[in-house]
């Protein structure tokens, strides 16, 4: 269906594509193309563009989320049992992420102006 629609195949679908061309449906090469426009033509029209839309989207799905939002929940829960258990360790850490934050502010600012100087061209005096 992709090689139909744009002339294009997903690198991660390669597999498919070569059991297709040895079937013969795909004509091999640099850039594969359907046999045919007729089969490009059946392609096409086998499955409403609906039906389509809908395998791309549930392709995509990932748990991704789902995990990223569990770990996220358990670190801000172990921080704050360490909040509220140590407090002295606690002074420690913020002082030393306050400390981490501003280094990489003021290095990102030296980045920008030693960036910025480079890129800016010399003005010819007047």
């Amino acid at each position: 269906m992709q090689l139909a629609q744009t002339g294009l195949v997903n690198p991660l679908c390669l597999d498919t594509l070569q059991a297709v061309a040895r079937k013969g449906l795909v004509l091999p090469g640099p850039r594969p193309r359907l046999l045919n426009q007729t089969f490009l033509r059946f392609v096409l029209t086998v499955e409403p563009p609906d039906t389509v839309a809908e395998w791309e989207n549930d392709g995509g799905e990932s748990s991704w989320p789902v995990i990223r939002n569990i770990v996220i929940l358990l670190l801000a829960g172990g921080f704050a049992v360490v909040a509220l258990t140590q407090r002295e360790a606690m002074q420690t850490v913020i002082a030393a992420i306050t400390g981490v934050g501003t280094v990489m502010a003021g290095l990102y600012k030296l980045v920008g102006f030693i960036g910025g100087r480079k890129a800016a061209p010399a003005e010819p005096a007047a």
